[in-house]
C-alpha cells in the first residue's frame, strides 16, 4: 500500500513527529510505501521526497500583523501549497 504522511516539518520537533517517523518505520518493516510530505525548512532530515516539498510558511509572523493582506497570504497559502 503507498501511504502518504503529511507533517508541517520533517524534523524531531515533539511527540506528534517522533510518532510519525516511528510510524513510518513500522510501516516500511511491513512492506508499505511511505511518502512524507511537509514544508521546507533548514532543519528538516533528508527525503527522497523533498523537492515536492512546499516552500515554509512562517504563519505566526505573518498573523502577527493582522492586516487584511497578511490573513489573505495565510489564507491562500493554506489553500494553495
Amino acid at each position: 500500500m503507498r501511504i502518504l504522511q503529511i507533517q508541517t516539518y520533517h524534523f524531531h520537533r515533539g511527540g506528534d513527529s517522533t510518532y510519525m517517523f516511528n510510524l513510518s518505520g513500522l510501516l516500511e518493516k511491513r512492506g508499505h510505501e511511505v511518502v512524507h510530505f511537509a514544508m521546507r525548512h533548514p532543519e528538516n532530515l533528508p527525503s527522497p521526497d523533498d523537492e515536492y516539498f512546499v516552500s515554509e510558511i512562517d504563519f505566526p509572523a505573518l498573523l502577527e500583523r493582522r492586516t487584511p493582506a497578511a490573513c489573505l497570504r495565510v489564507l491562500s497559502r493554506s489553500i494553495y501549497s
